[in-house]
């Protein structure tokens, strides 16, 4: 089956009033030939695990007018050094769980010439004491699920030298509330799903003194229209990998029976999962054997679902019993359950990029002791 992912993204546009370019969906091997080819230095960056499980990032590019350095798929560690190679400061900072399951960053950095700090692993609290004791304000923050399915931030500081107010856990509705309280316009968003898989946004404010648009959830198609429309340019491109809030399967014979004689049946088999986890299962099973002669005989039977993930894991859900033969009251068994899945929950993009359901059914007639 089809994956049920999408790729969105979160953006934020400024009137188009220079040079610049953007690529939504680029891999790493493929963004030296775009810089050089444009002859553009990187002022955004942003990965993604896509729909086909590769990383990719979302760029954005102005003419190239200074030095400047970019690297992708680096630890923490490798950041650090080559900040210090270059005498360097950076400029954006993107935090993505790599597929090989190792935290990695994409980066741009410029030459060290005002003060700064970076926290590449840190979760909210942690930031806002940093802040405080820096006295600063942030200039990016990239937020994601660490191994441990905790949320933290990477973040990029500079002194606190103007009004500003950031966010780090919001829905989109809430944001433009903020924003209308604070009277302000975004300098940079970041759409991220939490440990409940609710898609929310970290951002950064700053008081609304130009002309500026923001959209929280756009396919790429749409950005390019809303460009379009307002004769703007990029200044933020967050990609977000968005699954379904809740999956169903249906399965089953429908109208007609399967199978004959002392076995033939008829049952439906429903499904729903949703993103936190809950499991709705439900359905019915008729026995309609035919025989000759005597009262068909009751039947037992076992009916399955089994939901398999991207990452190889499986979930099943089942119900069964015994049931006599039409027209005898009790021919039809039925089933309503509900439960919740941790598993499920947690593996929820997996599920939906899978998107996998297999069923089955098995019973056998009970021909003893029925006359």
């Amino acid at each position: 089956m089809a994956s049920l992912l999408q790729l969105e993204f979160a953006t934020i546009m400024a009137p188009a009033n220079q040079t610049w370019w953007w690529y939504p969906s680029v891999l790493s091997d493929q963004i030296g030939q775009l810089v050089t080819n444009n002859k553009a230095m990187l002022t955004s960056i942003r990965a993604y695990v896509d729909i086909d499980n590769t990383v990719k990032f979302a760029l954005i590019m102005a003419p190239a007018n200074q030095a400047w350095w970019w690297y992708t798929g680096v630890t923490g560690a490798q950041v650090t050094q080559y900040l210090n190679a270059n005498k360097a400061r950076l400029t954006d900072i993107s935090a993505y769980i790599d597929t090989d399951h190792q935290l990695k960053y994409a980066v741009i950095m410029v030459p060290a010439d005002q003060t700064w700090w970076w926290y590449p692993d840190s979760p909210a609290d942690q930031v806002a004491a940093n802040l405080n004791a820096n006295k600063a304000r942030l200039t990016a923050i990239s937020p994601f699920l660490d191994t441990g399915n905790n949320l933290k931030y990477a973040v990029i500081m500079a002194p606190a030298d103007q009004t500003w107010w950031w966010y780090p856990d919001s829905p989109a509705d809430q944001v433009a509330a903020n924003l209308n309280a604070n009277k302000a316009r975004l300098t940079a968003i970041s759409p991220f799903l939490d440990t409940s898989n609710n898609l929310k946004y970290a951002v950064i404010m700053a008081p609304a003194d130009q002309t500026w648009w923001w959209y929280p959830e756009s396919p790429a198609d749409q950005v390019a229209a809303n460009l379009n429309a307002n004769k703007a340019r990029l200044t933020v491109l967050s990609p977000v990998v968005v699954p379904p809030p809740e999956i169903t399967w249906n399965f089953g014979t429908g109208s007609g029976t399967t199978s004959s004689g002392a076995t033939e049946c008829a049952y439906t088999l429903n499904l729903t999962l949703q993103s936190n986890g809950t499991c709705h299962f439900w359905g019915s099973y008729t026995n309609r054997g035919d025989v000759p002669i005597i009262t068909a005989p009751a039947q037992t039977f076992g009916v399955s679902i089994v939901v398999l993930d991207a990452n190889g894991n499986g979930y099943s859900f089942s119900a069964g019993g015994q049931v006599p033969s039409a027209p005898q009251s009790g021919s039809t068994y039925t089933w309503d359950q509900t439960t919740n899945s941790s598993a499920i929950a947690a593996n929820w993009r997996a599920v939906a990029a899978r998107n996998d359901a297999q069923y089955g059914y098995h019973n056998q007639s009970e021909l003893i002791g029925h006359t």
